[in-house]
C-alpha cells in the first residue's frame, strides 16, 4: 500500500512538472499594435439664402474646410439656360430674365464657378446677377441650384 501511494505522488508530481513546462506563454512578454483611423474631410459652404437681380456682387464663404490632403471643393450652378439665365416669375404671372454672372468670365452650364482649398474661408470668385428683360413693375422670384462636390485631385 506504501508502495501504490509513493507511486501516486510520483506521478502526480511528474505530471505537474510536465504540464508546468507545456505552458510557456505564461512567461511575461510584450506585443504592439498599431492603431489607425482616417478622419474624413470636412467642409460647410454658406449659400446665400436670397440674392438680388440688381448687381451687386457675392462671394461664397465656408465657415469650415478642413479637407484631406489631394481634394477641393467645387461649387457649379445650374440656371435655366445654358449661357446663365434665370426664368423668375411674379405672382400674377408676369415673366422676367436674369443673367448670372462670374466677375472673372461667362458662365456656362456645368462650369465650376467657385473652388475651395483646404483651409479657405472665403471664395475668391464673385458672382452677380443682373435683370435682362421684364414685363413690367414688380417683385419678381427664381431659383437657381448650386451643386457643391468633393473632388479627388
Amino acid at each position: 500500500m506504501k508502495k501504490s501511494i509513493i507511486c501516486a505522488l510520483l506521478a502526480t508530481a511528474i505530471c505537474t512538472v510536465t504540464n508546468a513546462s507545456e505552458f510557456t506563454s505564461l512567461e511575461t512578454s510584450t506585443q504592439q499594435s498599431t492603431v489607425t483611423y482616417s478622419a474624413p474631410s470636412e467642409y460647410m459652404i454658406l449659400i446665400p439664402e436670397t440674392i438680388t437681380a440688381d448687381g451687386s456682387r457675392h462671394k461664397f464663404v465656408a465657415s469650415k474646410m478642413d479637407l484631406r490632403d489631394g481634394e477641393h471643393v467645387e461649387i457649379s450652378a445650374s440656371m435655366s439656360d445654358e449661357d446663365g439665365g434665370i426664368q423668375m416669375f411674379t405672382n400674377s404671372g408676369k415673366w422676367m430674365l436674369a443673367k448670372f454672372h462670374l466677375a472673372n468670365g461667362d458662365y456656362r452650364r456645368g462650369n465650376v464657378i467657385s473652388v475651395f482649398e483646404n483651409g479657405m474661408t472665403e471664395s475668391l470668385e464673385e458672382f452677380y446677377i443682373t435683370a435682362e428683360q421684364t414685363e413690367g413693375a414688380g417683385d419678381y422670384y427664381g431659383t437657381i441650384s448650386f451643386d457643391i462636390s468633393l473632388v479627388r485631385d
